[in-house]
């Protein structure tokens, strides 16, 4: 769990260890944490030498979204695809559907319309979203944020999966 870009340096010496022996490597991550920086820029330049795929979460199509359960600017993850596209970087699109919040066809048109406006994406998977980590944050008496919403039925996913 957690946001690998936030540990570019280790990530960066774990898969020059993995390239020596021949292991794929990719990054799984939100792309929240990007940055037009110099210093940045030079570090995830460096990690990229080194990445074989990016599997980038998108989490919305829609900016409001993003900035209300996100905590940031849709921009931003846009910014990292499009660098990514420059990069040449192989990328797959993941987005796990929420219902009431994403799982609706304008999402995944806007989806399907962020895919092919980059030449790096490979494909959008599709994710149900699962209660999993309920029992983290009952463990941490925590309010989990999505806790009142249902899990997606198999149909929903597979209406959507066919829109793509």
């Amino acid at each position: 769990g957690g946001e690998p870009l936030l540990q570019m340096e280790f990530l960066t010496e774990l898969f020059k260890k993995c390239k020596d022996e021949n292991i794929h490597t990719c990054i799984d991550t939100s792309g929240i944490t990007y940055k037009e920086e110099k210093e940045y820029i030079e570090k995830l330049d460096v990690l990229l030498s080194f990445t074989d795929l990016v599997m980038l979460d998108i989490k919305y199509t829609d900016s409001e979204l993003y900035k209300k359960h996100v905590g940031c600017d849709f921009e931003r993850v846009t910014d990292f695809l499009s660098y990514l596209n420059e990069e040449k970087i192989p990328t797959v699109l993941r987005q796990v559907i929420i219902p009431t919040l994403n799982d609706n066809e304008d999402n995944i048109l806007k989806l399907k319309a962020i895919s092919d406006k980059y030449a790096c994406v490979q494909k959008i998977e599709l994710l149900p979203f699962r209660k999993i980590c309920q029992v983290k944050y009952d463990k941490l008496e925590m309010a989990f944020p999505f806790g009142h919403l249902p899990e997606p039925k198999k149909e929903t996913m597979e209406k959507l999966q066919a829109i793509l």
